[in-house]
């Protein structure tokens, strides 16, 4: 059994975009806030707001993340199981058949 994470691949590649765009603008609000005299509740409520947005994009990364490990966890341990029997000598992509000597 094979799962499709074509679409968990996506919204991955979308949010580590997402966190290094926003971490480009933290960057640039602490080197503005370092150089220029700015109102500094202002400066701490736009900085709070990028943080706040790379959090979130952090989080959604690392449940994506979880996700595809619970998706591919299966696949990959019945892989070594039927890789790893002497029983079988070839092994079906599909997980539905090992073929080979008797089971």
């Amino acid at each position: 059994m094979t799962f499709d994470l074509s679409a968990l691949t996506a919204e991955r590649d979308e949010l580590q975009s997402e966190t290094l765009v926003v971490s480009e603008l933290m960057q640039q609000s602490i080197y503005e806030n370092a150089r220029v005299a700015i109102d500094q509740t202002e400066y701490q409520k736009r900085y709070d707001a990028l943080t706040e947005r790379y959090d979130k994009a952090k989080v959604c990364l690392e449940e994506i993340h979880h996700r595809n490990k619970r998706q591919n966890r299966p696949a990959s341990s019945s892989r070594i199981f039927c890789r790893s029997c002497s029983r079988w000598t070839a092994w079906s992509p599909n997980l539905t058949q090992c073929s080979g000597s008797a089971l």
